[in-house]
């Protein structure tokens, strides 16, 4: 989507509320609470591993090393 559309539109933004410093952590908690949710079983850590890769992969790439 283009750049100011949220804002046009008033719609929520981590961003608008946390500031990118902010937003970051909170994308930074978020990825860690999910990989934490992924019960012991067969396949738990690659999948860990998998949950971190995507986060990092869908972080824009200027944000990305901030996010990791």
């Amino acid at each position: 989507k283009m750049v100011g559309q949220d804002r046009a539109h008033d719609r929520p933004s981590a961003v608008r509320a946390l500031g990118v410093d902010g937003a970051i952590a909170h994308l930074r908690d978020q990825v860690e609470a999910a990989v934490e949710a992924v019960p012991e079983c067969l396949g738990a850590d690659d999948l860990r591993e998998l949950v971190r890769l995507q986060a990092t992969r869908l972080t824009p790439k200027n944000l990305a090393r901030s996010a990791a």
